[in-house]
C-alpha cells in the first residue's frame, strides 16, 4: 500500500473508480482537512510539516501566550482565593497574612540567593552548561527578561503557589492533617506538569540522549518529570509551614524558573 501521502495521486492514475472512493475517504478521515475543496485539497498542509512546527521561540519569543495566560491566571487565582474564603479559610490559612510578610521574604531571599549559586557554577561547568539552552529559551535579551520578570511570577508561579501551597494545601490539612495535606498537594502538583515535561522532552537536546525516543521513552520521562515534580511540590510545602508565608516557596519557585532563562542568556557566550 503506498504512503498516505502520496495515496490520492497514485489512486488518480488506477482509473478504478471504487478503489478511488475507498481511499478517498480513509484519507480524508486520516486527514481532516476544513478547507477542502475537491479532489486536490486534501493534502496541502503537508507539503511543509517544518513550518508547522516553528517553535514559538523563534517566532516572537513566546510573547503571544502569555498575553491570554496573564490575564486567565489572575481570574483563576481570585476564584481560588474565593473558595478559601467560602470554605472559612483565614488569611494565615493560606500564607497570606500580614504578619509573616517580613519572615517569608527572608526565606524567599534566602532560598533565590541558593538557586542562583548553584545555577551560577553549573553554567560554569561544561558538562552542565548546554541544560540551559533548549527551544525554551532560544530568546532575545529582551523576552528572556520578560520571561523571567512578567511571566513566570504573574503567569506561573503566582496561580501554582496561592492553588497548590496556599488554598489546597490548607483545605486537605484541615480535613486530613498537615501530612496528609502535604502529600495531597504535591501529588497534585506533579501532575499538573504532566503535558510540560512531554513539551520538555521535545524542546531539551539532553532528555533523548538519557531517556531515548518513542512513546515508552516518553512515559518514563513524563513519570520522572511527575515524582520529581512532587518533591519539589513538597520542599516548597515545606516552606510555605516553615515560614508560615506564601512568600518562601514562591521566591523559590520564582527563582528555579525564572533563573533559568537568565542562566540560558549567560550561558550562550561561553
Amino acid at each position: 500500500m503506498l504512503g498516505r501521502r502520496f495515496g490520492k495521486v497514485a489512486v488518480q492514475r488506477t482509473g478504478d473508480q471504487g478503489r478511488r472512493a475507498h481511499l478517498h475517504e480513509h484519507y480524508q478521515r486520516e486527514h481532516p482537512d476544513p478547507c477542502h475543496d475537491g479532489e486536490h485539497g486534501g493534502a496541502k498542509h503537508d507539503d511543509n510539516p517544518q513550518q508547522e512546527r516553528t517553535p514559538a521561540s523563534q517566532t516572537g519569543g513566546g510573547r503571544q501566550a502569555p498575553a491570554l495566560t496573564l490575564p486567565v491566571n489572575l481570574v483563576v487565582t481570585a476564584l481560588l482565593l474565593l473558595l478559601a474564603r467560602a470554605d472559612h479559610l483565614a488569611a494565615a490559612d493560606v500564607g497570606l497574612a500580614r504578619e509573616t510578610v517580613g519572615r517569608g521574604l527572608r526565606w524567599a531571599g534566602v532560598a533565590a540567593g541558593a538557586v542562583a549559586v548553584v545555577y551560577l557554577i553549573a553554567i560554569l561547568l561544561p558538562a552542565t552548561r548546554d541544560a540551559f539552552v533548549d527551544k525554551r529559551t532560544d530568546l532575545t535579551v529582551g523576552s528572556a527578561l520578560y520571561q523571567a520578570f512578567v511571566h513566570v511570577p504573574f503567569g506561573t508561579v503566582l496561580l501554582e503557589e496561592v492553588a497548590f501551597r496556599g488554598v489546597l494545601l490548607a483545605m486537605a490539612a484541615s480535613r486530613w492533617g498537615t501530612v496528609r495535606g502535604v502529600v495531597f498537594s504535591s501529588v497534585l502538583f506533579g501532575l499538573w506538569h504532566v503535558l510540560p515535561s512531554a513539551s520538555a522532552a521535545q524542546a531539551n537536546p539532553l532528555v533523548e540522549p538519557m531517556f531515548g525516543t518513542g512513546t515508552s521513552a516518553l512515559v518514563v520521562w513524563a513519570a520522572v518529570s511527575v515524582v520529581a515534580t512532587a518533591i519539589g511540590g513538597s520542599v516548597f510545602c515545606w516552606l510555605r509551614l516553615r515560614s508560615g508565608s506564601l512568600l518562601a516557596p514562591a521566591g523559590l519557585h520564582w527563582a528555579t524558573n525564572g533563573f533559568g532563562f537568565l542562566g540560558a542568556i549567560l550561558a550562550r557566550p561561553l
